[in-house]
């Protein structure tokens, strides 16, 4: 109930002329709906009421997008061994809760499965097909950025140890618990009893392989590699196991969860390419084609922050000029897709969350990588903040 009214009270302050009295209700609800399902969280998940433990989160996590006052508190409080040109994201509510949801769906799958709940083909969906299909039949490669990205990982100016802004109270919640959660949903994939079609399997199987990437453990036997498809896109291959499973070199699991965060990026740029385009391009007509896919775009962009965990938010959670390179052209990809009202859930935090990345490389000699070639000259018509 908290966190329907926490929802609309800061749909409310997004969308009204005068705000104020909207979001002071919106933040005193958010502590409480925040604090509530915290609690609910750090107990045995109670499967008979799973769905509304689901349903509260996906509430939180659209609360979560628009929700901006953790920056207030660091402007008002500063530490003194983070920089005041140092962007401090560790209280970052999408970050922390986008964690906590995955992790949740991990854990009640097996009852989501046998209760076939609405909740399973949510989870099971995946948008990102149609919209790599959208993006080729119009002539463009869907992982088209990627190589500007792996360039920033490759580029020795990059490499310098930002001061850390992780602390005891803001760390997010420990590998451990992530990868057990991973661990079992896993087990339960093994053990046969989510028997289905060969999609469906094979959606669980890359499930497993992509979270596996993302936090940097992996089959000891067969680490997954990034392997590019005959269709053009990009996909994990691991063979499933449940044993034998080992820490990979943190370098080596940071750049392969980097370049996994980029490839969706890359997407996104691609979208804003074609829905900033003046004039057609091949074989796509005019942006307005994109209409039909608004509402998968909507989703992949909404549920985007539950990849960006485990290794990539570590880097991004400290800083890291490259993970925050990232994210600025994920935010001004978002901004360009979702200028509708149904966006408003987005609008606030794209907006101040480019300006503060922006600010963080410019002081850091670095903002040349804001732009990049071609698809900045493209969607100049929506300009970052700066």
């Amino acid at each position: 109930m908290f966190a329907l009214l926490c929802l609309s009270a800061t749909h409310l302050a997004a969308t009204n002329k005068n705000p104020s009295r909207y979001s002071q209700c919106a933040l005193q609800l958010w502590t409480k709906s925040a604090s509530l399902l915290r609690d609910k969280l750090s107990r045995p998940i109670d499967m008979t009421s799973v769905e509304k433990l689901i349903g509260a989160s996906i509430l939180m996590q659209y609360i979560a997008w628009s929700h901006v006052e953790f920056l207030d508190e660091h402007q008002s409080y500063p530490r003194e061994d983070i920089p005041s040109s140092c962007i401090n994201i560790t209280h970052d509510p999408l970050f922390n809760l986008s964690s906590g949801v995955k992790d949740l769906y991990f854990e009640a799958f097996p009852a989501l499965w046998e209760s076939q709940s609405v909740f399973l083909s949510t989870a099971l969906y995946n948008p990102r097909l149609k919209i790599e299909e959208a993006i080729e039949y119009r002539g463009l490669d869907p992982g088209a950025y990627v190589t500007f990205f792996t360039g920033i990982w490759e580029d020795p100016r990059f490499h310098v140890t930002a001061p850390s802004v992780l602390d005891q109270h803001a760390r997010p919640p420990s590998t451990p618990s992530s990868s057990s959660s991973l661990d079992r949903f896993e087990d339960f994939i093994n053990s046969g009893q989510a028997h289905g079609s060969q999609p469906v399997q094979e959606r669980l199987l890359s499930i497993v392989g992509i979270f596996r990437i993302l936090s940097g453990c992996m089959s000891k036997d067969s680490p997954p590699q990034l392997q590019e498809d005959p269709d053009g896109t990009t996909s994990p291959v691991y063979p499933v196991s449940p044993s034998s499973i080992f820490q990979q070199d943190l370098s080596d699991a940071q750049r392969t969860a980097f370049h996994f965060v980029s490839r969706g990026v890359s997407i996104a740029m691609c979208l804003a390419f074609i829905s900033s385009a003046r004039t057609p391009t091949a074989n796509c007509g005019t942006a307005t084609v994109l209409t039909h896919l608004q509402s998968d775009i909507e989703r992949y962009l909404f549920s985007f922050p539950t990849i960006c965990t485990g290794t990539f938010r570590d880097l991004a959670l400290q800083s890291d000029p490259r993970a925050l390179v990232v994210l600025l052209h994920f935010y001004h990809s978002t901004q360009i897709l979702l200028r509708g009202d149904q966006g408003w859930w987005a609008r606030d935090r794209c907006r101040v969350m480019q300006s503060l990345i922006w600010k963080h490389l410019n002081a850091k000699g670095l903002d040349v990588y804001a732009h990049v070639p071609g698809w900045s000259d493209m969607t100049a018509s929506t300009v970052m903040i700066k």
